[in-house]
């Protein structure tokens, strides 16, 4: 199909594969991304009535993808789109999620959109092409050339303040978008990249070659300055007599220190024991078969250790090269030893979020060798704690470390039942217990709590947590054998609870309740009864990101002071407190950096809110008995026939002392679908009936429909 196509406009054959994409059929959508990845070096030739007809079939797919949760040959075709210049209001925002989602681990994608400029009508959509190529190789370690300040290293980036730390003869800190505008990238794993860290280049036919192999490994947003392979290499690599020579071909063999025989490294300079940081120490260890070298300079090692285990800009760093020499052996004593006296001070190992981050990282095939070394530093209480909270791709790395402990596995299954035993679990720890748990009673109780498993597929994650969350999700949905282990093996409460979870439990879309529900009975046919007497699932249609015309209208002029007042201000009082003197023993600088960070943490969260949710006036709300938002709920607690009025509203309205409660809360998810006396459990664990359910009072609906007055 793809060869019969013309890739120099547009045809009959093109108008029919983008229908086609449009109405999801076959492999068209992996068809046109091919053909639009190999015609994207000649869209700019294409006539004016070409590049028409490609304009509206491409709006017409935008505006087809806009309705729906992106697939993954969805989005390589946006991405085709993007490098081949498309450009439309849709367009630009079906780019800002595929940015998301291509760079989550980026947890900023507010000032990652304001970066690569996407929304920005003044940025044409080459700039924004130019701008993700250079995101896309953003990392610690890779090496990157700034006209101004020559060669370094990234060593650090900061989603929260949206700047990039390179470490040149100085360290230097850029503003992210300054950073894909101005930096120019030597891809890692390069040619270039290799000749910068002394290995071995191979051989050029010409020096023309050589030139054109070394630019193919630079990317940058803008265009490379001329001579640019020269002043990357000189005097870094070569001296500038040889690169002329060369040039001018008089047959200089280009060289560069390679591994001797034994597999350590060859010449003083270049052995991985020299390095001069712990980034060049971990750049080595990569490229080295063992460590087995004469007279190894173990106090330089440990010295590296001491300064980066300090440093949380290098955690990842040190966290990789305590990994590699501890799965080498030949050094890992001494150097547990001296780790042994960093570990009560080190930030890796004494910032939980850190420790995650980092472990998160880490190379799969170094992990084991990382948690080991955690483990011997920290002891098992440490490493079982923090189990709990990694995402279960790493939990068979832990098991590793813990097969060496007796009882180790034993060990893993009793904090995961302390956790469910707590309520405070999450997805991976579901999965784990699923999956590797040894069967017990104490598994069997655990699996068969349907509110519990509810509840945990309700809380928002994101990054490596979102596959256990998904799989976890798609095992109630589809496995039997998952169900039917969930039902207690037939016990008809367990039944019953999943049952009342599937109907009431604001989870499931409509068809998913509907196919579970068929499921169920077709496992045990005596459900049949608990299913018809109950009715059929509240048709729930998603609710989308809502809130009251008044709490958004807060939102905006909280984010308006922040932006306007509260940032300049702090502005001025960091470029006073720079007058102070010495920054290292300079409160107020140190004040003035903490309130920096935390405006713009908070002006990340707003503006990220403030995108993804719609102002409603409630007034509009069509209550007929189902609890939706902008509900008036009267529930009955049946161990008492206490009363309680609730009011579920949008998510920024929640006023928990006034019982004003946000559907997004615990107590609004149970809340939702729910109608006049049905039972319910509260997530207090008391049980309730729901006595009423009306609109919101006159009073409390003025309020929400009002704007505010800026003071």
């Amino acid at each position: 199909m793809i060869e019969k196509l013309s890739y120099d406009g547009f045809n009959s054959d093109m108008l029919q594969l983008c229908e086609k994409v449009v109405q999801k059929q076959g492999l068209a959508i992996s068809r046109l991304t091919a053909i639009l990845l190999k015609a994207k070096k000649d869209c700019s030739k294409w006539d004016k009535d070409s590049q028409k007809s490609w304009d509206d079939a491409v709006s017409e797919i935008a505006q087809a993808f806009e309705k729906d949760e992106l697939t993954g040959e969805q989005k390589e075709l946006l991405l085709a789109f993007l490098h081949c210049g498309f450009d439309n209001h849709t367009l630009r925002e079906l780019y800002a999620g595929l940015a998301r989602d291509t760079f989550s681990l980026y947890h900023n994608p507010i000032g990652l959109t304001e970066a690569i400029g996407i929304r920005d009508p003044q940025t044409t959509v080459v700039t924004i092409q130019k701008r993700w190529d250079v995101m896309a190789q953003i990392k610690m370690g890779v090496a990157c050339f700034d006209k101004a300040f020559g060669c370094g290293v990234i060593v650090a980036v900061d989603d929260l303040a949206n700047e990039v730390t390179i470490q040149m003869a100085r360290k230097r800190v850029m503003n992210l978008q300054n950073f894909l505008d101005n930096a120019i990238i030597i891809e890692s794993g390069s040619p270039l990249s290799n000749l910068l860290n002394h290995k071995g280049i191979g051989k050029y036919a010409t020096p023309d070659a050589f030139v054109k192999t070394m630019l193919e490994c630079l990317i940058s947003a803008q265009d490379l300055p001329k001579n640019i392979i020269k002043k990357i290499v000189v005097p870094t690599i070569m001296t500038e007599a040889n690169y002329t020579a060369m040039i001018d071909g008089k047959g200089v063999q280009l060289t560069a220190t390679g591994k001797d025989g034994d597999g350590a490294q060859g010449k003083d300079g270049t052995r991985w024991d020299t390095s001069r940081s712990i980034a060049e120490l971990v750049d080595r260890l990569k490229d080295t078969s063992n460590l087995a070298v004469e007279n190894p300079n173990l106090d330089n090692i440990e010295g590296i250790f001491e300064n980066a285990s300090t440093r949380e800009d290098q955690a990842d760093f040190f966290a990789q090269a305590v990994a590699m020499i501890e799965k080498d052996g030949n050094f890992s004593v001494p150097l547990i030893k001296k780790l042994e006296t960093l570990g009560a001070e080190a930030p890796v190992w004494n910032n939980d979020a850190l420790f995650l981050e980092v472990s998160d990282k880490v190379p799969g095939k170094l992990a084991p060798f990382w948690f080991r070394v955690s483990y011997e530093i920290k002891g098992v209480e440490y490493l079982l704690d923090r189990t709990m909270r990694l995402p279960y791709r790493l939990w068979s790395h832990v098991e590793k470390v813990l097969n060496l402990i007796e009882n180790g596995k034993i060990m893993l299954a009793d904090r995961v039942y302390t956790a469910f035993e707590n309520g405070k679990v999450n997805a991976d720890i579901y999965f784990w217990l699923w999956k590797n748990a040894p069967e017990s009673a104490q598994r069997t109780k655990y699996m068969s709590d349907s509110y519990l498993l509810f509840k945990t597929l309700h809380v928002e994650v994101r990054g490596s947590y979102l596959k256990s969350q998904r799989t976890l999700h798609k095992l109630l949905v589809d496995d039997e054998k998952f169900q039917r282990t969930v039902m207690d093996q037939g016990d008809p409460d367990a039944i019953r609870s999943l049952v009342r979870c599937v109907k009431h439990q604001p989870l499931l879309d409509v068809g998913e309740c509907q196919a579970l529900l068929v499921k169920i009975v077709r496992c045990y046919p005596e459900s049949i009864r608990e299913v018809e007497e109950r009715g059929k699932a509240p048709a729930r249609k998603a609710v989308g990101k809502i809130t009251s015309i008044y709490s958004y209208e807060v939102a905006k002029l909280e984010l308006d002071d922040i932006i306007n007042v509260e940032i300049p201000e702090n502005v001025a009082a960091i470029e006073h407190a720079r007058g102070l003197g010495d920054l290292r023993e300079n409160s107020e600088f140190k004040f003035a950096k903490e309130r920096q960070a935390l405006l713009n943490k908070q002006r990340n969260e707003l503006e990220t809110k403030l995108g993804e949710t719609r102002s409603t006036n409630f007034r509009k709300a069509k209550v007929h008995g189902v609890i939706i938002p902008g509900s008036m709920i009267e529930v009955k607690y049946l161990k008492n026939d206490k009363k309680e009025t609730f009011y579920l509203l949008g998510r920024m309205d929640g006023v928990p002392e006034e019982n004003k409660i946000s559907y997004e809360t615990p107590l609004g998810k149970v809340l939702m679908g729910h109608k006049v006396n049905d039972k319910l459990e509260m997530p207090s664990g008391d049980h309730a009936m729901i006595q009423k359910v009306e609109k919101l009072p006159e009073e409390m609906l003025k309020l929400l429909e009002s704007v505010p007055v800026k003071k």
